[in-house]
Parts: C-alpha cells; sequence; structure tokens
C-alpha cells in the first residue's frame, strides 16, 4: 500500500480499522495512521512501537481534518469494550484469549489512549487541544471493525485507568482485571524497568485520585514519590487504581475480576468477560477459546523469537518464591499501606489488605 492509496482510503477514515490510527503527533497537529489486517492485529503483542504493520508506511493527516469527519459520523459508532487491569496481571493474556473469538476484534494497547491518560496530568503534551474532545475523538476511531457484524474490544494501558470516569461513560460496559497486593509488588519488583515505571506512573494516578477525593491532594508533589521505597510506590499505584474501580464499579458497567480467578479456571472467566462485555460467546465458543494454544504461549513474544510456553502454575510458583524470599518486606509494606489509605482518604481498601 502507498501512501497515496493511504490518502484515499483516509478520506472516509470511520469506515474500517484496516486503516488503523496509530498515534497523536500533537506538535505538529497530525494523527498518524498505517494500515492493518486482522491477522496483523491478532499478531501484534501491543500497538505501540511492536505493532505488526500490514505494510511498513504511515501516512499523517491534520487532526482538523480528521475531526470535520468525526461530528456526523461518531454517534453512529457503538462504544468499544474495555478491559482495564492493575498492570502485569495477565490481562494480555486475556485479551489475546478473546481476540481468538470469530468477530471479536482486540486493540491491545493503543496508544492515543495512552498518551491522552499522559495529559491528564500534562495538558501542555496536547499543545492546546481540547482534551474532552481528543478522547471523543480516539474512542470513536478505536470503535472502527473490519466487518460489519464485529464487535471491539480495547485493552488499555494500565496508566489509562486514570481516565476511568471518562472512560466509563454509562453505555461503555467494562472489565477490570487485577492482582491481589502481593502479587502486584511481585510481578513489579522483580524487574528494574516495571520498577521505573511505577515511579514515573505514581504521579499520575495520584492526579487523577486528587480530582476525586480532597485528601489525596498532598500527593501531587514531586517529594512525595522521592520520600517513598519502590515497594511503596507500587503498592500506592496498586491502591490508587484499586480505588478508583471500585468508586466506578456497577452492575453492567464495569466487573471487576481476579487474574487468579481467570487462571485458575480460564473457561468460567472467559465465560463471565464475555457475559460483561456483551461478546455473544455461547460454551461451545467459549470452549474452543480455552483449547487455543495462545493460552499456553507467553502473551508478550520477543520480537523475531519463537514464542515462549506459558504455565499458570509456573507462574504461580515463581510469584511465590519471590514473595517467600521477601516475606518480612512485603508484610512492612502492607502495614505501611494500611496507614497511607486511610490517611488519603482511601480507608475501605482494608479489605483487600488481607492474606492474597
Amino acid at each position: 500500500m502507498t501512501p497515496d492509496d493511504l490518502r484515499t482510503q483516509i478520506e472516509q477514515p470511520f469506515t474500517s480499522a484496516g486503516l488503523y490510527f496509530h498515534r497523536f503527533d500533537f506538535d505538529a497537529g497530525a494523527m498518524i495512521w498505517t494500515p492493518m489486517t486482522r491477522a496483523r492485529y491478532r499478531a501484534s503483542s501491543f500497538l505501540d512501537d511492536r505493532i505488526t504493520r500490514a505494510a511498513n508506511v504511515e501516512l499523517s493527516v491534520p487532526i482538523d481534518a480528521v475531526w470535520e469527519h468525526f461530528v456526523d459520523l461518531a454517534p453512529a459508532l457503538p462504544p468499544p469494550r474495555l478491559v482495564l487491569h492493575t498492570g502485569y496481571c495477565g490481562s494480555t493474556l486475556l485479551a489475546r484469549v478473546l481476540g481468538q473469538a470469530p468477530g471479536v476484534l482486540v486493540l491491545r494497547e493503543p496508544v492515543p489512549l495512552l498518551q491522552l491518560g499522559l495529559a491528564r496530568a500534562e495538558p501542555e503534551r496536547l499543545c492546546g487541544r481540547d482534551w474532552d474532545q481528543m478522547l471523543a475523538l480516539t474512542l470513536a476511531l478505536l470503535s472502527r471493525t473490519l466487518a460489519p457484524a464485529d464487535l471491539v474490544v480495547v485493552k488499555a494501558t494500565s496508566l489509562c485507568n486514570v481516565m476511568l470516569p471518562a472512560l466509563l461513560a454509562p453505555e461503555r460496559r467494562a472489565l477490570f482485571l487485577s492482582t491481589g497486593l502481593g502479587d502486584t509488588i511481585a510481578a513489579h519488583a522483580k524487574s528494574s524497568v516495571r520498577v521505573a515505571e511505577a515511579r514515573a506512573f505514581f504521579r499520575h494516578f495520584a492526579h487523577a485520585l486528587a480530582g476525586l477525593v480532597e485528601a489525596a491532594a498532598s500527593l501531587v508533589t514531586d517529594r512525595v514519590v522521592d520520600r517513598l521505597d519502590d515497594y511503596q510506590i507500587i503498592a500506592a499505584n496498586w491502591a490508587m487504581q484499586r480505588w478508583l474501580a471500585r468508586s466506578h464499579s456497577g452492575p453492567g458497567h464495569l466487573l471487576e475480576l481476579s487474574a487468579d480467578a481467570f487462571l485458575a479456571d480460564p473457561a468460567s472467566a472467559v465465560s463471565t468477560v464475555a457475559a460483561q462485555l456483551g461478546l455473544g460467546l455461547d460454551e461451545r465458543a467459549v470452549s474452543a477459546l480455552v483449547r487455543d494454544p495462545v493460552l499456553s504461549t507467553h502473551a508478550k513474544p520477543a520480537p523475531g523469537r519463537a514464542p515462549r510456553p506459558y504455565s499458570a502454575a509456573v507462574r504461580r510458583r515463581e510469584l511465590d518464591t519471590w514473595r517467600a524470599a521477601h516475606a518480612p518486606d512485603l508484610a512492612a509494606t502492607t502495614d505501611w499501606l494500611r496507614t497511607w489509605t486511610r490517611a488519603h482518604g482511601l480507608g475501605e481498601l482494608d479489605q483487600l489488605l488481607g492474606p492474597d
């Protein structure tokens, strides 16, 4: 596909997900597009720089030109279903399983949503654009399908939880997948990259929380991050995300699901998720999905390498081994978090801080 072909296709950008909105270039006032197919969506572990394109070509189109189409056409687009999560909890694996279902198009961690999540605390990123308009435009573009009967599921980056109040419009159905505190700390702390990510994310979660809970306003300073150790940062992020999810959950709206429940009984969990997201999967379809090899393959394959085998039992053993080796630190962090949540208006999370 040539740039001219892309320009022809983008004249009606809401017609097909065959032309994917990859990211904003706010500095240039543009949106970057690239061609995709169903096979390429499934092959892409994430839709960031790890995307597997249908052709190695991009097209830059002015935001204003796309907005003109959006005003008239967006209301006709059904909202995407959302999979939200606390990070490193099996959400990518769940998304890959759902993406094997016929007629389900799964978009894993689209960059535009991440860009808008970052812009909640750093509005200068938008270069003067209206945040609400950009979110509406992005969700509309992520709603497009490859076939008329397709249903779209968007698995967002965990930082996008800062947008929970805006993402969970009444007509939008969502799932929130999470692990307990101990597993969350173990999954993050074993990687220096994940720890650095957690530190970078803290101020964004704090900013989101401060807009909803008066007692959390003191968290929005760089000094807070400097005073906390790595385990405390990870624990605080977990607490803020769980609070945001719990404050917006409700029947048929946002369903909370334990990662342990998903991994222990994939068929039951996938059936529950499919019902929550309105995917129309019957028992036979769910049974086929949980027998698919994708469930026994690592959800985040290294580029250019053969897929690695995955086992929930091995994951459980690795987490338990790490937790046993760091048990005193985990206990101290749990005690610290109980005091921290009460001090910042999140005391109702006490019930989540027992053994997990």
